[in-house]
Order: C-alpha cells, then sequence, then structure tokens
C-alpha cells in the first residue's frame, strides 16, 4: 500500500508540474495576443494604415475572383466628370465595354472603441451609442461618394458607384444600428459591398 500511494503520489506531483506549464504557455500565448491585437488596433487607428488595408483587401477580393489587373481592372484611374476630378480606388472593367468604380472605405474608431468595451450591463449605452455612431460613419460615406458622381465619368457606366467595406462586421452593424442605410445607399447611387458579396458580384463580372 504504502508502495502504491507513493507512486500515486509521483504521478500527481508530475501531472501538476505538467498542467502548471500548460497554464503557464497559455498565460504567455493570451498576453502575446493581447499585445498583438492591441498593436493591431492601434495601427488601424492611422487613417493611412486604415486607407492600405482597405485597398489591400479590395485588391484580394478582386484577384480571388479570377480577374487581371490592366485587363480587367485598374487601381487609382483619375476620373473626370462633371462633378470635377476624382480618383477611386478601383475601375473594374465590365462586358461590352462598360466600366464601373470601386472605392474602399473603412469606418474604424467608433467600431474599434465598441469592440473594446466589456461586456456588461454598465457598458450596454456606451456601445450602443458608438455603433450608432459607427452607423453614421457609414451612411456620411456614402454621401460623400454619390457627390462624386464617378458613374458620369465612365463611358457606359451603370449609374451607381460600389462602396467596399473590407470586413463582413463593419457592413453587418452599420445596418443593425440603421435599417434604412441600404434604401439611403441606393437612392443615392452607392451600392454597400462586403468582401463575400462584392466576391460573387465579380466572379459573375469574371465568367462574363
Amino acid at each position: 500500500m504504502q508502495t502504491t500511494v507513493t507512486a500515486l503520489e509521483h504521478d500527481r506531483h508530475a501531472q501538476f508540474g505538467t498542467l502548471t506549464e500548460q497554464l503557464r504557455r497559455a498565460q504567455e500565448t493570451d498576453e502575446a495576443l493581447r499585445t498583438t491585437t492591441a498593436s493591431l488596433a492601434g495601427a488601424l487607428r492611422s487613417t493611412a494604415t486604415r486607407g492600405v488595408w482597405g485597398e489591400t483587401q479590395l485588391r484580394r477580393v478582386v484577384e480571388a475572383a479570377g480577374l487581371t489587373r490592366h485587363v480587367d481592372f485598374d487601381l487609382q484611374s483619375s476620373i473626370t466628370s462633371d462633378r470635377g476630378a476624382g480618383r477611386p480606388d478601383m475601375v473594374v472593367r465590365l462586358a461590352g465595354g462598360a466600366s464601373i468604380a470601386v472605392d474602399a472605405k473603412v469606418p474604424l474608431d467608433a467600431y474599434l472603441e465598441a469592440s473594446a468595451l466589456g461586456i456588461d450591463d454598465a457598458h450596454d449605452a456606451p456601445r450602443r451609442a458608438l455603433l450608432q455612431k459607427h452607423a453614421r460613419a457609414v451612411r456620411a460615406h456614402v454621401d460623400a461618394l454619390s457627390k462624386k458622381a464617378y458613374w458620369s465619368g465612365l463611358e457606359a457606366s451603370p449609374e451607381f458607384v460600389i462602396c467596399f467595406l473590407p470586413s463582413e462586421s463593419l457592413l453587418a452593424t452599420a445596418i443593425d444600428e440603421d435599417p434604412a442605410l441600404l434604401d439611403h445607399a441606393f437612392s443615392r447611387g452607392v451600392a454597400l459591398a462586403s468582401p463575400v458579396n462584392l466576391w460573387a458580384v465579380l466572379k459573375t463580372v469574371a465568367y462574363t
């Protein structure tokens, strides 16, 4: 019995040591993830960084749909219309010689602040206020893009421009807070697009 108890005690110490080591590694991983997340969030608060991220995501979606640069689309093309000169992030060539402008927008400030709040009743009101602010930011991007009227400077272009949001959650959250947002955008010649639905549209363009 003493031999058995000693063996069990030895095993318990070994298992405890292994568990302690696993917990230590998990803590280190969690801390590294927290640091990385904070760095990413800090980087995305920079307007320039956000712009690069949005344009990069847009280019990836277009290339994933099977379109080729300089053949099926161009980046940062200058457009002159009755509203003045403009430079959308992308111009996609459609079948029959038509084209459509795509502009990437990354409204992140209020969204990141809302995401950083704790999940409890005390933060419900501040979070809701920030999410509503996010929805208003998306609506403001729609209005600004509508005023540029890129379609009037493109040959045979349908009379709308695509406003690309590089994250599904950015668009979904804005629509949740402002259910009339899509109708508002459509009425002003702006089609709001996330990576998933833009890929579906561009895949169709690639087939045609």
